[in-house]
């Protein structure tokens, strides 16, 4: 089987199967099994097979290519995360309540674009709801280690004004996901917080707030 015949039948592969996460064989950080074993949602990893294939010798950086062409069908180490067209009518909840611009300048039927991720809130819902602490202090911990390289760049949405002129930015879905939730455990009692209630533990903060502030746990 030549090449392009091999990589044809992968995505006809990866379609059907419907894979949407790395394996820690791929180089993935994140142990997702330490979420999905507490909350009710199928995951779907990339089978191992591809790279025992002969092919994968043949290749230099055989694991880096891999992870490069799925990553080009979509497939992530955590959760997806997806841009999606909007007009200001549908999610006038969120826009309103994050205003950074004058009101009047935008209409219901200007287009915003928005990032927002379902699996996201299938996590964080129940392990909120059930107070599952082991589990939002290792999300915590995924959130640390792929923040600036898979997030930080998806907390902001913008939106197009009719008139024209400058894009005008809010808080994305995804954003509001993580920030409206609480989730994030904390060193002063047993309870789960909104992310904006506590503080992140390090050496520059605790110079200004001592010891007995409301610190964010585990320390990231």
């Amino acid at each position: 089987m030549n090449r392009l015949a091999f990589f044809f039948l992968i995505v006809c592969l990866v379609s059907t199967y419907n894979a949407n996460s790395f394996s820690k064989e791929y180089g993935n950080p994140v142990n997702v099994n330490m979420l999905i074993n507490v909350v009710d949602m199928k995951w779907h990893e990339v089978d191992t097979t591809y790279l025992r294939h002969p092919v994968t010798e043949s290749l230099s950086c055989g694991l880096e290519k891999w992870r490069e062409f799925f990553q080009e069908l979509g497939v992530v180490d955590f959760v997806q995360i997806n841009q999606v067209d909007k007009t200001v009518s549908d999610i006038s909840h969120i826009i309103f309540k994050n205003l950074r611009w004058e009101r009047d300048l935008i209409s219901t039927e200007s287009i915003a674009k928005d990032w927002e991720s379902q699996e996201l809130v299938h996590f964080i819902s129940p392990l909120s709801k059930n107070y599952m602490q082991q589990s939002c202090m290792y999300l915590l911990e995924i959130f640390d280690t792929l923040w600036d390289s898979c997030f930080s760049n998806k907390v902001m949405g913008y939106c197009n004004p009719n008139s024209g002129g400058d894009s005008k930015p809010f808080k994305s879905s995804f954003m509001s996901s993580i920030s409206d939730v609480q989730w994030v455990v904390s060193v002063m009692d047993d309870e789960l917080h909104y992310p904006k209630d506590l503080f992140y533990d390090c050496e520059a903060v605790r110079s200004i707030l001592g010891a007995s502030a409301p610190y964010a746990v585990p320390k990231v």
